[in-house]
Parts: C-alpha cells; structure tokens; sequence
C-alpha cells in the first residue's frame, strides 16, 4: 500500500511541475501555446509585449461579471473568456473598438487576422485567431477580396472577411 501510495504522490509532483512549466511559457499568441493552453496578457495590455500560456478552465461558475475579451467579444465573466481561449481587454461589456482593433491584418499576429462581422468589409475588425482546419460541409461565401470560398471557415483560415453569402459574381 505504501509503495502505491508513494508512486501516486510522485506521478502527482511530476504532473504539477509539468503543468507549471507549461503555464509559464512565454507567448505572442495562443498558437505559442499547447492545446489546452492559451496566451493570457496583463488586463488591458492585449497582444502587447510577451504574455504567459495558461491552461484554458475546463468549468466555469456562472457569475455574471461581464467582461470584454481581447478578441472583440463580450464573455459572463473572466473564466468564459480565458476557456474560449481570450484575455480580458476591460471590465464590463465590450463597447466599440477593443484594444486590439485593427484595420487589417498587418496589424495582427501571423496566426490571426482582422475579423470584421459578415457584409462589413471597411470597418475596424478585431484580431482573431485564423481556424487552422475547417469541418462541415460547402456553403460558398464572397470573400471581402472577390474570391468564392467554400465556407465561412474557409475564408477565415485564409484571412478573409465574408461579404456575402453565396458565390461571388
């Protein structure tokens, strides 16, 4: 029994000094970051200088604490925004440009791009991270650019905004 005892308790030390290993990498984006993971930046200071990865919450409680993520989006609270893989940009609900808005994406990190909502293509967007694959069937979409892509998701892989539904003319 002590022999089972003694080899949980080791297993255990190695999981937590991984895990916090893990939590202390630094990033530029959550692709720097392992899966599970996303890049956390000071309160406020979204996608500036260097942030930290941090396990993304499996649970959150629901507690109303509005709060607006680096990515443009409103969340309940800080626990939604970092399990949807996001930083909070400011206390309560995001209201106009975020700090992180953008007018193209040059002005993103090389894993996002300047996402504006659907028709929109002059606006200033909000960077978001580029799908790297997509699932589901063909629903053409006109990309901001003139060009047909297959799906929504789709175009955003390729850092395009959607200006219409169906194929462009």
């Amino acid at each position: 029994m002590r022999a089972i005892t003694l080899v949980l308790v080791c297993m255990c030390t190695l999981w937590v000094s991984a895990a916090s290993a893990q939590e202390t990498s630094a990033c530029k984006g959550n692709r720097d970051c392992g899966s599970s993971q996303f890049c956390d930046w000071q309160p406020g200071k979204c996608k500036q200088g260097v942030g930290t990865c941090k396990a993304k919450p499996e649970n959150c409680v629901f507690q109303y604490a509005p709060v607006c993520g680096c990515n443009g989006r409103t969340y309940a609270n800080a626990c939604f925004a970092a399990k949807n893989g996001t930083s909070v940009a400011t206390k309560g609900k995001c209201s106009g440009p975020t700090p992180s808005g953008c007018g193209s994406n040059d002005q993103c990190a090389a894993d996002e791009f300047c996402e504006r909502p659907p028709g929109d293509c002059n606006t200033k967007g909000s960077c978001q991270e580029r799908p790297s694959s997509c699932n589901g069937g063909v629903f053409p979409v006109c990309g901001c650019n003139g060009v047909t892509y297959d799906s929504a998701c789709e175009a955003r892989m390729n850092g395009v905004n959607i200006a219409a539904p169906g194929q462009c003319n």
